[in-house]
């Protein structure tokens, strides 16, 4: 959750006070707990940075100095906690906090993060119009536009969140409009948050990853709430899953299970949309995921502490945004949509071709007529008649 600095406020760095963007809200399962001689303590994330040289808070020994303090106790409190951190501080990105100086407070991201850290620094993201019980709702529904949800799935069990982004795709830029994510939410009831959320956006048309526990949501979703339109797939041998509306046979199933082929389409296909301006993200918790969300061997996934629930909703979506039913149910094709803009680039970036002089005079030079005939000048010399 995100509070933006409406009001001005400035916050405390080495430099002076300085202004800063808001206030972002965590919540994490544990957490690293760090006591100073002096008596202060502080409780950060595993990642959260320290000092100019931005030493890892899980990496602080006992007996390290940091800006003057010595740590007398550093250790992992598996316990949740709500964390508290200011977002974009101006003046070089430090404040300080308990008599430390932090630097934890913009999006630094890793080299090999799926999106490029240049774009997700300047992604813009804004506080939600209503949040309730993991809802976030950034638009409200409006009648005849159509809406499509992606859902992931977790066990319920506080370590992972189950989640759900519903995106406008009535015209691109495509948009978030709404997004849920909880740890709490058990998968017996999870169907009922769903349908809730997706009938208000005018049944908006659900895609469900169906590893793991995801096939006992689509099931619920379709068989017991008869929620209608859930989207099935169909497994085409070496073309892989095919996005469809109803069941064709053998190989069919509601929802998509996520394989290596579907992840690397669907991460390729985000990037690039994302990338190119052509989806509107809205929320504060997928730019963070984004942020942490990087290259580990011939895929992506997020780094170690950190959740990647939202990314995979994301990277579903990326999938179905090439299918050929999506571009039949939405009417918008987003590779014609890429290739007529860079098309354009091309154009206006190119010289002009120019004219040839091949040294005849204009008046002089034959002319075809529509018919095909070809007509030459007659050019009467003096004394001749």
């Amino acid at each position: 959750m995100l509070r933006v600095n409406q009001n001005n406020y400035k916050i405390l760095t080495p430099d002076g006070f300085s202004p800063f963007d808001g206030i972002q809200k965590i919540e994490k399962d544990f957490y690293q707990h760090i006591i100073f001689d002096d008596g202060t303590e502080i409780k950060v994330s595993i990642r959260h940075t320290f000092g100019k040289d931005k030493r890892l808070s899980k990496d602080i020994k006992i007996g390290d100095f940091i800006d003057d303090k010595q740590v007398l106790y550093n250790e992992l409190v598996n316990e949740k906690i709500s964390l508290y951190d200011p977002i974009n501080v101006q003046l070089n990105n430090l404040y300080i906090s308990n008599g430390v100086i932090s630097h934890n407070c913009e999006f630094l991201g890793s080299v090999d993060t799926l999106i490029s850290p240049a774009k997700i620094k300047t992604i813009p993201y804004m506080t939600a119009l209503e949040s309730s019980g993991g809802l976030d709702v950034f638009e409200r529904p409006v009648k005849g536009k159509n809406y499509v949800c992606t859902v992931d799935v977790a066990r319920g069990i506080q370590k992972d969140y189950s989640a759900f982004i519903i995106f406008d795709v009535s015209q691109m830029p495509y948009r978030i409009v709404a997004k849920f994510r909880s740890n709490e939410v058990r998968p017996l009831l999870f169907p009922h948050n769903i349908e809730r959320a997706c009938k208000a956006y005018n049944r908006a048309n659900i895609l469900v990853e169906v590893n793991d526990l995801g096939a006992q949501i689509s099931d619920g979703l379709h068989f017991e709430l008869e929620y209608d339109h859930v989207m099935m797939t169909t497994q085409k041998g070496r073309a892989g899953q095919i996005l469809g509306a109803g069941f064709s046979g053998r190989g069919s199933q509601l929802g998509v299970r996520m394989t290596k082929q579907v992840k690397k389409i669907g991460c390729a296909n985000i990037k690039t949309i994302i990338e190119s301006d052509k989806l509107i993200v809205n929320d504060f918790n997928i730019v963070e995921e984004m942020s942490t969300f990087t290259r580990v061997h011939n895929s992506f996934k997020a780094e170690e502490g950190c959740n990647d629930d939202l990314m995979t909703c994301l990277i579903l979506f990326g999938w179905v945004s090439n299918q050929r039913y999506f571009k039949e149910l939405t009417n918008v094709d987003v590779r014609s949509k890429l290739y007529e803009e860079q098309e354009k680039i091309i154009d206006q970036d190119m010289a002009p071709f120019g004219f040839i002089d091949d040294g005849t005079p204009e008046e002089e030079q034959d002319t075809i007529d529509e018919y095909g005939q070809r007509w030459s000048p007659v050019v009467v010399r003096r004394g001749e008649s």
